[in-house]
């Protein structure tokens, strides 16, 4: 019916009539979150040419229901699709033809987001309820594009959970070493809140990103229980102190040297001597009094806890170094990070 011979009409080889004299299908988008029917109102000019061939080119905004898995994120990538319906025909009276493989980008405009990776177009019959229905289906591969988060969320989270590892080596007697870790610990979780925040609603999988802040938050925790079983054992030193008995020389223990030497006996060495005496030419080995021997036993005690201390502040360094290496790597492998 629109067809004719353009050497009969003075050589017209195209006519453009208005959008609502030529028939035009009712398209429905299936998996829409608006209005289901695309094209009613639009009024995309029709241009006819002699051979019966019709061009129409609507154009709209589609609001689109996808799915998302969030597993790999930010370094995911994402399938969607409009599945695009004639509501108003059969098969058998109207079908659907794709004369592309892939979808047109000559107007596309790239996102800050989003990067196209491939497209892809079919036609396809598909039910709708109990009645069969020719449909067009345009699918995007998206990839997101990660620079923005990893620099402005997951480097900061990294680089804090590489300095909660430092809080090993700060000396117990600055009385920083628990603040310092707790500090670190208040700062990852303000993270971990963040990046909660920023993530979709309708994911139905744990993204792995989630599960590797929440692994570092732990080594944090530990870092700092850690941190106080080693000020503990550092000041058990005044813990004995306190526990022990009070040995400062009192008026008995002073009378009693002068007593026996007022008697013509050899007085016993002050339990507060500390080595032998000499006198008169004459040298005399004292065994060491009980009172020092309990000074230099807590003495050596307290040196033990402190050597302990250290010695589990070089193994905790070494240790959760490893697990937080561990635990990046497993990360940025399972997740396919690239950027």
């Amino acid at each position: 019916m629109l067809t004719w011979n353009a050497s009969d009409y003075g050589g017209i080889k195209l006519l453009i009539p208005r959008s609502q004299d030529v028939f035009r299908p009712s398209i429905a988008l299936l998996n829409t979150m608006g209005e289901r029917d695309l094209f009613k109102e639009d009024e995309a000019p029709v241009r006819v040419h002699p051979d019966g061939g019709v061009t129409w080119l609507p154009g709209s905004i589609f609001h689109t229901a996808c799915k998302l898995d969030l597993t790999n994120y930010p370094f995911d990538e994402q399938t969607c699709k409009l599945d695009m319906i004639a509501m108003d025909f059969e098969p058998d009276m109207l079908q659907f033809v794709a004369i592309m493989e892939t979808a047109g980008q000559l107007f596309y405009l790239e996102n800050g987001e989003w990067e196209i990776k491939s497209s892809k177009m079919s036609a396809e019959i598909i039910d709708v309820g109990d009645s069969p229905m020719s449909s067009i289906v345009v699918s995007f591969t998206l990839r997101r594009k990660p620079e923005f988060l990893v620099i402005s969320v997951l480097l900061p989270i990294v680089f804090l959970s590489l300095l909660n590892l430092l809080v090993f080596l700060i000396p117990v007697d600055s009385g920083e070493k628990i603040s310092f870790g707790i500090t670190v610990l208040l700062a990852m979780s303000v993270f971990l809140s963040i990046t909660s925040q920023m993530l979709p609603k309708s994911s139905e999988t744990m993204p792995k990103m989630i599960r590797y802040i929440f692994c570092l938050l732990i080594i944090s925790l530990l870092t700092v229980v850690d941190s106080i079983i080693i000020v503990k054992l550092h000041h058990m030193e005044e813990k004995d102190e306190h526990a022990s008995p009070n040995t400062e020389p009192t008026a008995f223990s002073t009378w009693i040297p002068k007593i026996l030497a007022s008697n013509g006996s050899q007085a016993s060495p002050s339990p507060y001597d500390l080595g032998p005496r000499h006198g008169d030419g004459e040298s005399s080995s004292r065994s060491t009094s009980p009172v020092v021997e309990e000074r230099v036993t807590r003495k050596v005690k307290a040196n033990r806890y402190k050597m302990i201390g250290k010695y589990i502040d070089l193994v905790s360094l070494l240790l959760f170094g490893l697990v937080w290496v561990a635990v990046t790597v497993e990360f940025l492998i399972s997740s396919g990070a690239k950027i």
